[in-house]
């Protein structure tokens, strides 16, 4: 500390870099102060258009002084940003954020920048890193009412997905050329077997919410997906879901219920209506650590499995702990019941998962991911005389860099092993996956 405040030789100048660093911690303050580094005399100075005299004030304060670039960016960023050019104050937040992940200041600017310009959704996204992984209380609760107040300020809302997906086992096809029963061998038909390929992935979610009062709203979602294989028609599938949700939020906590219907399309037929209801919960258990669960249970009529047709439900339970807003360590365990007409094909799963995200100095953001599932099924497989065990991992990693700006999206490239080993050897595959798409979550 003592080498911070050595160049000072007022005591006027000191106390306005003291109130400079501690002005995010001051949660009677405005919010505009609150959000950035800039202390009263220099928030006074930018109130009343006085730009050069701020720079000046700003450049006499951090002269010579750690980050003090950093701090002289983002004030021009603010200037951009009262002057009404958001998009440049966008690109200087960003840029920012892509040197320094960990300078807040920068993030909560961007997050305003981005509800100016219209980008709710990654506006939403900043906000919410904030919330779970800012480092003091008035900066999370901050975070937290502006999520709030984006939720009000959307009543209706719309977002797209589009992503490549090459595969070396689209179909999730044995990796066998035969089966062994125990002294039969059976040739595996060539449509069972592993498939390479590429697809197109395009996907939408349109919602309308109804606000009943401050704690309370009812969102009504319509989703639809599809993903298209090159010369692999019969291996294409589309999905439409319809999806009701009475939601509860107070002091952090969140509770949403309501039922949900889906109905699935397999090489352009019909294939399977689901229906039932979903229970989705999210609470905070202390600075940085979220606690989520879910809960779904759906009626399945397959359009000529019959014998497939019965139920399914779903559960999670998850845990992410932000060490700040651009760095997370999320753990999930889960559940999956399923029962038909056929005892061999009912099972009982447990799926295990971790990811590690950061954001790096430079811009890259990664995200490390891994999962083990274990499949239990119930009654014997024929022909093999004992129930089916499966065993799947998952590996792989997400890419993002910030330096890469496509109209306010972008690029994303993923790629996951899995490998799956069963005592039905038929069910043996591995496939590598590739996913490049676009987000605005940046």
């Amino acid at each position: 500390m003592a080498r911070l405040f050595a160049p000072f030789h007022t005591v006027a100048r000191t106390l306005t870099l003291v109130v400079f660093m501690l002005i995010p911690l001051q949660p009677a303050l405005p919010l505009e102060e609150r959000a950035s580094p800039f202390g009263p005399v220099l928030a006074h100075l930018l109130a009343q258009g006085r730009y050069d005299d701020a720079r000046r004030l700003a450049a006499e304060i951090f002269a010579g002084q750690p980050g003090g670039a950093v701090q002289l960016t983002q004030l021009e960023g603010i200037i951009l940003l009262r002057d009404g050019r958001v998009d440049e104050a966008v690109t200087v937040f960003r840029a920012i954020l892509a040197a320094r992940p960990d300078f807040t200041p920068a993030r909560v600017e961007l997050a305003r920048a981005l509800r100016m310009k219209g980008e709710t959704d990654a506006a939403y996204h900043q906000f919410e890193l904030l919330a779970h992984g800012g480092a003091h209380p008035a900066l999370r609760q901050m975070a937290a009412d502006a999520m709030d107040a984006l939720r009000a300020e959307r009543p209706l809302g719309a977002s797209v997905r589009f992503a490549l997906v090459p595969s070396t086992n689209f179909n999730k096809g044995s990796g066998h050329e035969t089966f062994d029963t125990g002294g039969l061998v059976f040739s595996i038909d060539e449509n069972a077997r592993a498939r390479t390929g590429l697809g197109v992935a395009l996907g939408a979610t349109a919602f309308a919410a109804f606000r009943i009062d401050e704690d309370n709203d009812l969102t009504v979602s319509l989703i639809g997906d599809t993903t298209k294989y090159v010369d692999a028609a019969d291996y294409d599938h589309a999905q439409a879901g319809l999806e009701l949700t009475y939601a509860h939020r107070r002091q952090g906590l969140m509770i949403g219920l309501g039922p949900v219907a889906r109905y699935q399309w397999s090489g352009w037929e019909p294939y399977l209506a689901s229906y039932g209801a979903a229970i989705e919960a999210a609470a905070p258990v202390g600075p940085g650590d979220l606690v989520t669960a879910t809960f779904e249970v759906l009626a399945r009529d397959f359009a000529v499995l019959d014998h497939r047709d019965g139920w399914q439900a779903t559960g999670t339970i998850g845990l992410q702990h932000r060490f700040s807003p651009s760095a997370s360590l999320a753990v999930t365990l889960g559940t999956t019941l399923e029962r038909t007409q056929r005892p061999h094909i009912d099972h009982n799963d447990i799926v295990v998962g971790v990811t590690l995200r950061n954001e790096w100095h430079g811009g890259l953001i990664t995200s490390l991911f891994a999962s083990y599932e274990h499949h239990a099924y119930l009654g014997d497989y024929p022909a093999v005389g004992a129930p089916r065990a499966d065993h799947k991992i998952t590996a792989g990693v997400t890419l993002a860099h910030r330096a890469i700006d496509i109209a306010g999206f972008m690029p994303q490239v993923s790629y996951q092993y899995s490998r799956q080993v069963s005592n039905v050897t038929f069910f043996d595959y591995d496939s590598h996956d590739v996913r490049l798409g676009l987000t605005q979550s940046f």
